[in-house]
């Protein structure tokens, strides 16, 4: 069970979330369905995003993200600690190849 300090809970006692996402001038949360990863935002979004990190215990995804993006979900373009990813996947599609699998399995394997 997470436990929140009193400055983070909100009035009924429920953790605060950020949403964050990307949208293109045309209003599309995407870039054509490609090989190649297709950024959306500005390296001040990019940067601003990665603050965002730093600021929250958790990060979560879904599954079609995982796959399509392989994301990292680290706070890496600034210093501070990086959230605990979480990835919604209901048919255990990940694959143990993605990039936040081979970060936790390198993360436990020193402790």
């Amino acid at each position: 069970r997470l436990r929140f300090p009193a400055s983070v809970v909100g009035a009924r006692g429920a953790p605060n979330v950020t949403l964050t996402y990307a949208q293109s001038i045309d209003g599309c949360l995407c870039g054509p369905i490609t090989s190649e990863r297709q950024l959306i935002s500005g390296e001040d979004s990019m940067v601003m995003t990665h603050q965002f990190r730093t600021m929250h215990d958790a990060i979560l995804i879904g599954v079609g993200t995982l796959l399509s993006d392989d994301p990292q979900l680290t706070a890496r373009l600034v210093p501070g600690p990086s959230p605990q990813p979480v990835v919604l996947d209901s048919n255990l599609r990940t694959p143990l190849t993605s990039a936040l699998v081979r970060s936790s399995t390198s993360n436990t394997s020193s402790e």
